[in-house]
């Protein structure tokens, strides 16, 4: 005879490791919530240049406007979009402790280049929660993120997708954006790009897409670039851009290529195509036709490294730039000088 054992088992008060991760991502998600501010701007509309503002009623004369922020001190800073509160007669801020608005809100600086502003609230007490600041250079392509914003005016909304690419180059200036697949719609404008532990690695800034709403590909300022602009508006409420006075270019041509990668053994595609008189580089002693290798002890392989080495610097700091010509290695100094691009 045969017999038969069942075993029943029971489990009790265990989590499984999926639950255990959710659970923890559901924690960082409630704290990091409360540092994000819904950002209200009602801007004018009225052009000082035209001779029909008189026929325009009042309701016309401004719009209402709506995007994201974080606050990042106990002072009440808070960090959004420049684009978010342009041409602003007023900006409101709602916080997700408080069951009403800030109306004194005070715009401390605004970068048009970088689409950083930065504004003030005098809040009633310390908040519980400010996002701290992580590092943008740890990131790399397929790394989870997520973000928390009022897209489409759906408040507070929490999206999650991962690094798409990096380096993104969208306009003609220094910005090199981190590339996403998380949802971003309009009103996540001037939101934060979270990593995996709440750390803020990027400001929502932008989307591609032909409809105006999301299609998979979002843009975000990299913190590393974000904090040094940010730290400056809170200094001096403006933002003077150092200028390293070379003007680069990066070989295309097949046989140089090889040339540069097999007799001389150099990872670098970037060479001084010329110098701009009037700054540090044209009395620094490089010349046209050095091979750019390293900036600041950092490694040079293509022009995108050169910009993201001179992200926090300012104009009166010397850089150390080493260079390739005649078959060794040399080393100059640079002084950087202003350029200041804010608008007249």
């Amino acid at each position: 005879m045969k017999r038969f054992f069942i075993m029943l088992v029971f489990v009790v008060g265990l989590t499984s490791p999926l639950q255990a991760s959710t659970d923890s991502f559901s924690k960082v998600v409630d704290d990091t919530s409360r540092a994000v501010a819904y950002i209200i701007s009602t801007a004018s509309t009225v052009d000082p240049n035209t001779p029909y503002n008189k026929f325009l009623k009042e309701d016309q004369k401004t719009q209402i406007g709506q995007g994201t922020g974080f606050i990042i001190s106990k002072e009440g800073y808070i960090v959004t979009n420049a684009h978010v509160i342009k041409n602003a007669v007023k900006v409101n801020v709602a916080l997700l402790d408080y069951p009403f608005l800030f109306e004194d809100v005070e715009i401390i600086g605004i970068d048009e280049r970088y689409d950083i502003a930065v504004l003030k609230v005098d809040l009633p007490e310390p908040p519980e929660e400010i996002v701290d600041w992580g590092d943008s250079g740890d990131m790399k392509v397929g790394n989870e993120v997520y973000a928390i914003g009022h897209g489409g005016g759906q408040i507070w909304s929490v999206t999650k997708g991962i690094v798409s690419a990096l380096d993104r180059a969208k306009d003609s200036g220094n910005s090199l954006y981190i590339q996403t697949d998380t949802v971003i719609n309009r009103g996540n404008s001037g939101g934060p790009l979270f990593n995996m532990q709440g750390e803020v690695i990027g400001v929502n800034t932008l989307i591609v897409s032909p409809t105006g709403t999301y299609i998979g590909y979002g843009f975000a300022l990299p913190s590393n670039l974000a904090k040094w602009v940010v730290d400056e508006l809170i200094k001096d409420g403006k933002v003077e851009y150092p200028v390293i006075g070379i003007q680069m270019v990066q070989i295309t041509d097949k046989d140089e290529y090889f040339v540069v990668r097999d007799e001389y053994g150099l990872d670098t595609i970037v060479k001084v195509g010329a110098l701009q008189p009037g700054y540090g580089a044209e009395t620094s002693g490089i010349l046209v036709g050095d091979m750019i290798t390293e900036v600041n002890s950092m490694k040079v392989e293509t022009t995108t490294d050169i910009i993201k080495a001179l992200w926090g610097k300012n104009p009166g700091d010397t850089i150390e730039v080493k260079v390739w010509r005649d078959g060794e290695i040399k080393q100059f100094f640079i002084h950087l000088k202003s350029k200041n691009l804010q608008p007249k």
